[in-house]
């Protein structure tokens, strides 16, 4: 590979970074780049990684893949830029639960949101903010460190953040719910009832995962 390819495989590696709002994993990266050596393709990928040390953003491998990440000092101040976009209300909730009542039984979890929380527990410990222990026949959750760099604060202030979030989720859906009584005496009901049903697609859209392209899902846990 001459100079100039490797600057444009670097350039083509940093904008699809910037693009992405996921890690990639070095497959991913490899079909992007047509660079069928993992090896080598991570060899630039530490080249990259040195080059950003000193900027506002560096480039990390995480547990899920590369991706570019805030530098910690700068975090706090530009958190609220971009306010847990990449989470859907579900693992909001089941976060907000686990980092207040930590450590918690999985099957206290379950209780209180149901099965899909299996989802959305594979989630958050995919994305490194909680951790769990196999305890009999269920697994205790916690959060982990990644918890307070991830959202820049401590986890008090995030806790209320994430509150504030769910709390504003649940008075819309109850203004819906109040919508949806007040067109049943009106007679406007069956118009509403396809906006309930549109909104709730949405929502749904959001909270559950779609499996990617040839990854077989494994069937969810039914008891604990």
């Amino acid at each position: 590979m001459t100079d100039m390819e490797y600057t444009h495989q670097k350039r083509l590696l940093e904008a699809a970074f910037l693009m992405s709002a996921e890690p990639m994993r070095l497959e991913e990266l490899s079909k992007l780049t047509g660079i069928h050596s993992l090896g080598y393709l991570k060899k630039i990928l530490v080249d990259m990684k040195e080059d950003y040390l000193e900027r506002g953003f560096h480039l990390i491998e995480s547990p899920e893949g590369w991706i570019f990440q805030v530098d910690s000092k700068y975090l706090k101040k530009v958190a609220n830029l971009t306010p847990y976009q990449d989470m859907a209300e579900g693992e909001k909730r089941c976060l907000a639960l686990v980092a207040y009542k930590e450590p918690i039984m999985q099957s206290e979890v379950v209780n209180m949101q149901g099965n899909k929380c299996y989802t959305y527990i594979k989630r958050l410990a995919k994305k490194g903010l909680i951790k769990t222990e196999r305890h009999g026949r269920s697994k205790i959750i916690s959060l982990t460190t990644e918890f307070e760099r991830y959202f820049g604060g401590n986890k008090q202030e995030i806790r209320d953040k994430l509150l504030k979030q769910i709390k504003k989720f649940e008075e819309r859906e109850e203004q819906k719910e109040l919508a949806l009584d007040n067109a049943k005496s009106t007679g406007n009901a069956e118009e509403l009832e396809e906006r309930k049903v549109t909104d709730n697609t949405e929502v749904a859209s959001e909270e559950v995962e779609q499996p990617s392209a040839g990854v077989e899902q494994k069937p969810k846990e039914t008891s604990e």
